[in-house]
């Protein structure tokens, strides 16, 4: 999760107009990711939730009406496949932990 967080950071940074992922032909950029990142960063810490909380919650953020619209669960893997998409290249292990 940490290669994961710190990737997005990098590219930030670099790059922040950079498409991080789509959510429905939705474009994420890697500037705004990690600034909602940082945001829910703050609300997690303060309730002792983990880092993954607040990339899922900038990731559930971010999904367009429609997806909102359908069951929890559906939403869940949304998120859990843009998870995975952004740590493609990533360590295997580091990566399935940011989701699981």
């Amino acid at each position: 999760m940490n290669d994961l967080l710190s990737r997005i950071e990098q590219r930030a940074a670099a790059m922040p107009w950079m498409t991080a992922v789509r959510l429905s032909g939705e474009v994420v950029t890697y500037g705004d990711l990690y600034q909602r990142i940082c945001e829910y960063d703050r609300v997690v810490s303060r309730h002792a939730l983990s880092e993954n909380a607040a990339l899922s919650a900038a990731l559930m953020s971010f999904l367009p009406d429609a997806i909102r619209r359908l069951e929890p669960e559906v939403q869940g893997r949304w998120v859990a496949d843009a998870i995975m998409w952004l740590g493609r290249g990533l360590a295997e292990d580091d990566t399935l932990s940011a989701t699981g």
